[in-house]
């Protein structure tokens, strides 16, 4: 294994709380988990869509609003640090410069997350 497949395999690992995962796998079956894991994966793009979208309009009560979903969705699949990380964002005051600048911060450990997702809905997990 490269240095770079190394990092980026830890940066997964710390992306999503396999234990999590491994624990929602058990206690619902792997039919159901991989329906699950696939519905959510659409839903949390769409919410990121949503937020740089909002982000750009400059639309802060709607971008703290999809920070929220994200949270949510995030801290359901064990992706501590993008869930955290949202929560705070969606508590952001009304000073649209912190919220932009928060979003920027968010955005990477959203895409980890994603990224984990799409290997785990692939089967390379």
């Amino acid at each position: 294994m490269s240095i770079q497949n190394a990092t980026t395999s830890s940066a997964k690992v710390l992306a999503i709380n396999v234990l999590v995962i491994d624990e929602l796998r058990m206690s619902i079956g792997e039919t159901m988990f991989n329906v699950i894991v696939s519905s959510f994966h659409g839903d949390i793009v769409a919410y990121v869509e949503a937020l740089r979208h909002n982000i750009t309009v400059g639309n802060a009560n709607a971008a703290r609003r999809s920070a929220h979903q994200l949270a949510g969705l995030m801290s359901t699949f064990g992706a501590d640090l993008a869930a955290c990380t949202a929560q705070c964002l969606s508590n952001e005051a009304d000073d649209f410069e912190v919220l932009r600048a928060a979003s920027e911060q968010l955005m990477p450990e959203i895409e980890a997350a994603i990224s984990a997702l799409n290997d785990i809905i692939s089967g390379r997990d």
